[in-house]
């Protein structure tokens, strides 16, 4: 009884600990403008949900269409007329390496920086 009891509270007070933990990082403010790192996402990178979990991050995102390009599956291909509808998100270093690892770079994916609109972001391309 009193070991159950014991690691009853453990669990109690773990579970207070992670609760402060998440409340503190919803409170934070997300990253923003300025950054090097900017980046142009198509696919799953565009929900909050599963991008908050990739990076570890509260990105604020801005919606931006990239033209000249196709969306063909996951990947983005040069087309010339067609346009893909993304987002673009803002990224500190650490994320922006996570999100790489996300990407599977340099394995399958490489992050290169195009130009959108007069402003050079990252996106992530299939290697071929």
């Amino acid at each position: 009884m009193i070991k159950t009891n014991l690691i009853n509270r453990k669990y109690t007070v773990l579970a207070i600990l992670l609760i402060f933990l998440l409340f503190g990082w919803l409170l934070t403010s997300p990253q923003t403008e300025p950054t090097d790192n900017s980046v142009f996402v198509y696919g799953t990178l565009k929900y909050s949900t599963i991008r908050n979990l990739v990076c570890l991050c509260r990105s604020e995102t801005t919606d931006l269409i990239l033209d000249n390009y196709r969306k063909v599956g996951l990947n983005v291909i040069p087309e010339t007329g067609s346009t893909v509808q993304g987002k673009i998100i803002y990224l500190n270093d650490e994320e922006l390496i996570r999100v790489d690892k996300f990407e599977n770079v340099p394995t399958k994916y490489r992050r290169e920086k195009i130009t959108i609109n007069g402003t050079e972001h990252f996106v992530y391309l299939l290697n071929e």
